[in-house]
């Protein structure tokens, strides 16, 4: 097993264990599979910490989840995190965030919390560490040069950068030649996403890093046939290539009427409990329902709408918006509808058509890339270019 192999090893046993008072340098490398004295160094090359910062770190980043996210007290989370009191958690805390627990929740009640603010990533350091001709780039200056390049095509990129708080790496000082993003998902692994117009430029990121035991993305304009043959024809070899069309709707739609007696109402914080019940009714309990919770109960800039569906005054189903941002661009990242068992098609594509039209009048670029023949995310038998939805580009994502 080679040593960014044992890193990641290492990494997996650091978060799992990280509020562990036992924790030690020496059975993190015991679990690795390295002396104590080699690890250590290895560790800080691949890194960027040492083990027991990176340890803090990852406690540290726990709690900062539990505090925007949950309404525990304080000390509850200090001892969950590892913390034997509530004085140290705070000592320890406020040199990370430099601001006290309290102060931070405060803060994150109307702020938007994403994957990459919560998530403890070191890609970016094993891989210069692996590829030293790569350097570390700014991901401000990127998601810039994405919306300035062309935003409606790359909004959504851009967007998903900060919300994955992807690291950049670039051979050069200029994005224009491209680079590519990495973003760590835990005991998942890792994705490297590339970001050129090159065909040229793709396939040579892709012969590169295929050793690396990751999923790889990039996005192109030509079909998938096109992409086969370059692949095949440089000598790449893949397990599996899927294809995801990246759509996104410019202007208002009235092409599905409305459904008999079926309207749309914007749902508030006092309507949760009847949400709730019919969703425990419907079966759409869970993570689905916690994403609802989250945008009703916390004031948010920009808040994701959500809408109960209605027939006859009675809820039949709900709609939610993901609003996400970066940078003043705001992105609608897909239409999310549920509905009780039975309930029409029509209805369907009426939803997705009246939150299309929401997103635009609230200034977001309605984007989609689940509405297609194939996709098991689909919400309803439809595709997105039936209904005013334009495809920018097609995400590759190669395995």
């Amino acid at each position: 097993m080679e040593n960014s192999e044992l890193i990641s090893k290492a990494l997996d046993y650091i978060r799992q264990s990280a509020s562990n008072s036992d924790l030690t340098v020496e059975n993190v490398a015991c679990n690795a599979g390295f002396s104590t004295d080699y690890f250590g160094k290895i560790f800080l090359a691949h890194t960027g910490f040492t083990v027991m910062e990176y340890a803090r770190f990852v406690k540290l980043r726990q709690a900062s989840k539990l505090l925007a996210t949950t309404d525990k007290d304080i000390l509850d989370i200090a001892l969950t995190c590892g913390y034997e009191s509530h004085e140290a958690f705070t000592r320890a805390f406020k040199k990370q965030y430099d601001q006290t627990p309290r102060e931070y929740r405060e803060k994150m009640r109307n702020t938007t919390m994403y994957y990459g603010d919560i998530y403890p990533s070191t890609i970016g350091n094993r891989l210069m560490h692996k590829y030293p001709q790569f350097k570390l780039q700014n991901r401000d200056e990127a998601i810039d040069y994405l919306l300035e390049k062309d935003a409606i095509r790359w909004g959504h990129e851009a967007v998903t950068i900060r919300v994955n708080g992807s690291t950049i790496l670039c051979e050069n000082d200029s994005l224009e030649n491209g680079f590519i993003s990495a973003t760590e998902w835990g005991n998942d692994g890792f994705e490297l996403m590339i970001f050129t117009e090159s065909t040229d430029q793709i396939v040579k990121y892709l012969q590169l890093f295929s050793n690396e035991n990751c999923t790889k993305v990039f996005c192109s304009t030509e079909n998938e046939d096109t992409i086969r043959t370059v692949l095949n024809n440089r000598g790449f070899d893949y397990h599996s290539i899927q294809t995801i069309p990246c759509k996104v709707c410019r202007n208002l739609q009235d092409r599905v009427g409305v459904p008999q007696n079926v309207s749309l109402r914007e749902v508030i914080a006092s309507d949760w409990n009847e949400l709730q019940d019919w969703a425990i009714r419907s079966g759409y309990n869970g993570n689905w329902m916690s994403a609802i919770h989250s945008e009703l109960f916390r004031e948010r800039t920009p808040r994701s709408p959500v809408f109960g569906v209605y027939r006859n005054d009675v809820l039949i189903g709900l709609a939610f918006g993901g609003f996400q941002e970066t940078h003043a661009f705001v992105v609608n990242n897909c239409v999310y509808t549920a509905l009780s068992p039975g309930e029409d098609e029509s209805i369907y594509r009426y939803v997705f058509q009246f939150m299309t039209n929401e997103a635009l009048k609230r200034g977001a670029v309605p984007f989609d890339d689940i509405q297609y023949q194939g996709s098991e995310a689909a919400c309803g038998a439809f595709d997105s270019a039936q209904m005013g939805y334009e495809t920018m580009y097609n995400r590759y994502v190669i395995k």
